[in-house]
């Protein structure tokens, strides 16, 4: 099934180089597209997102506005823990891990983050795919 797919590509866009799309790769890429569009739906569909996006913005007028800034950051950093840890099992699964094996992939995210800017979930979702 995965052949026939990848010689219609590579008859399609003239490309000459093995490509290899194992049922490992599908379900990592499935586990990423779900946990960003879950991300970005709280982000953005929620009052909880609502209130994220607003303490980023301006912490004092957030408190103003009667959010609890405090169990905001609370809960976003249990989030974003949660998603690092994601991240960490789909590479560790993918790649072969050593002691300075987060160098490269800090890199990574930096130029990803250069490249996308900051507080665009869309974009950042983009670079990352490059």
């Amino acid at each position: 099934m995965y052949e026939l797919s990848l010689l219609l590509i590579q008859a399609r866009y003239g490309m000459c180089f093995p490509v290899e799309i194992t049922r490992r790769w599908i379900s990592n890429h499935r586990y990423c597209l779900v946990s960003d569009f879950s991300l970005y739906l709280t982000l953005t569909r929620t009052y909880f997102g609502k209130s994220v996006r607003a303490t980023a913005q301006d912490r004092d007028a957030g408190n103003l506005m009667g959010i609890n800034v405090e169990r905001t950051y609370l809960i976003f950093f249990a989030l974003s823990a949660a998603l690092a840890g994601i991240a960490g099992v789909v590479a560790a699964v993918n790649y072969s891990v050593y002691p300075t094996v987060g160098f490269e992939w800090l890199l990574k995210a930096i130029i990803i983050l250069v490249l996308a800017g900051f507080g665009k979930i869309g974009q950042v979702f983009a670079a990352g795919c490059c």
